[in-house]
């Protein structure tokens, strides 16, 4: 699947909690989605993450420490900070950010905003790639 049918089918559709499609999405879900679907990629699973004992931000940053992340100012994967806190991530597809947003109480779903927007949202933005085990 290319990138903007990949947005196309995705962008509206309601967050759920580590939901990874083709229905609804999270925002690490979205990124799996994104990675098995457009780049034909399996994300390594983060065991502690589909069981619900880690936080999403904290089940893709021990994937960085295990090395299966790469910082990269090109990557399509951005990681969202408050004050230094991990707090969200999603995509970066030609300087657009498609994101899955929301919480259990109050639901949400998949945006698409601009980048200078989501720069405005967080304190910081870094950007990473995927690169397997």
């Amino acid at each position: 699947m290319d990138k903007q049918t990949f947005i196309g089918r995705v962008v509206g559709a309601p967050w759920v909690n580590r939901a990874q499609g083709p229905d609804a999405y999270d925002c690490m879900g979205l990124v799996i989605a994104y990675y098995r679907e457009v780049e034909g990629v399996e994300v390594a699973p983060i065991p502690a993450f589909e069981d619900r004992s880690l936080g999403i931000a904290d089940g893709y940053f021990e994937q960085v420490a295990g090395s299966y992340w790469q910082r990269d100012d090109q990557g399509v994967v951005f990681m969202a900070f408050q004050n230094d806190v991990p707090c969200h991530i999603g995509l970066v597809i030609d300087d657009r950010c498609v994101h899955a947003y929301g919480d259990e109480e109050k639901g949400g779903q998949v945006f698409n905003h601009p980048l200078r927007a989501i720069r405005r949202m967080y304190s910081r933005l870094e950007f990473w790639r995927y690169t397997g085990c």
